[in-house]
């Protein structure tokens, strides 16, 4: 089982000498290393003091940056010599009073004698027959009960709701143009509604484009300019590619251009006639 990460000691505040070493951690280093000297300068046996001198060397540096399981060496070594005399078995004492005296004197009992229990038994059987029981009867009355007449309830009609019929949203009447040479008007779909966001494109005879937009929210275009006099092909374009148009055709003669109304091509009408120009003799 792995240890649980130790909070850091946000409150705390350690001396830093030389980098990140800490005053405890260059004291346990010292104190290791001096040992170590001087076991190395006393004239033993040098096969004797060089364990011994490596030995304390190794626990200076170990104390000083060597953690075990995630803890400082100090701090585990003071934990194993608290464990190495802390008892590791425990034994239950019971402990506390009685809850009941040993020698309980218990109450006496009391014996009703014979006589008292024949008196006791005599009142009680005269008082049993003293007490008259009810009669009971020798049949159940008979109960009539007389037939109600039901009344046939007929059932509730519930109103069916009619379902009203949304006419399509008509098409605004397009004001006409107060200058010359200005294309407007709208588009809409085959049941009339009016078509919205279409993209509309005009051409002069070259196939270069002069003007571009597109339609408001009711269907409607105007052109900001007037065109210059000529012939111009304009294009309609669905983002979405649900709805084609044809092309239209202008003339620009230096006069008001009425409104132009161009109506979605319908899916269905179209489908028919590919049906029966694939189909002659039909």
């Amino acid at each position: 089982m792995e240890n649980h990460p130790i909070p850091q000691d946000v409150t705390g505040f350690q001396f830093k000498l030389i980098g990140d070493m800490t005053i405890k951690q260059f004291a346990y280093l010292a104190t290791g290393i001096i040992l170590a000297w001087i076991f190395f300068q006393l004239p033993i046996a040098f096969l004797i003091k060089l364990p011994v001198c490596a030995f304390f060397a190794f626990l200076g540096i170990g104390l000083a940056y060597l953690p075990i399981s995630g803890r400082p060496m100090d701090l585990m070594i003071g934990n194993f010599i608290k464990a190495l005399f802390r008892p590791t078995q425990f034994v239950y004492e019971k402990t506390g009073t009685r809850l009941f005296p040993k020698n309980a004197i218990l109450a006496p009992r009391q014996y009703h004698s014979p006589a008292a229990l024949a008196v006791q038994k005599d009142k009680l059987k005269s008082y049993l027959q003293s007490i008259t029981p009810a009669p009971i009867p020798s049949a159940m009355p008979i109960v009539s009960h007389s037939p109600t007449k039901q009344e046939a309830v007929p059932p509730a009609s519930t109103p069916v709701p009619k379902l009203a019929l949304i006419p399509p949203k008509p098409m605004a009447s397009q004001s006409i143009p107060d200058s010359p040479n200005l294309v407007t008007g709208a588009t809409k779909d085959s049941r009339g509604n009016p078509l919205s966001n279409i993209l509309i494109e005009v051409k002069d005879k070259e196939g270069n484009p002069v003007r571009a937009f597109k339609t408001n929210e009711v269907g409607r275009f105007a052109s900001a300019t007037p065109l210059m006099n000529g012939t111009y092909a304009i294009e309609f374009e669905d983002p979405k590619g649900q709805n084609r148009f044809k092309a239209q055709t202008i003339n620009a003669l230096g006069q008001i251009i009425l409104p132009i109304i161009v109506t979605s091509i319908d899916a269905r009408e179209e489908l028919r006639k590919s049906l029966f120009s694939n189909n002659p003799n039909g």
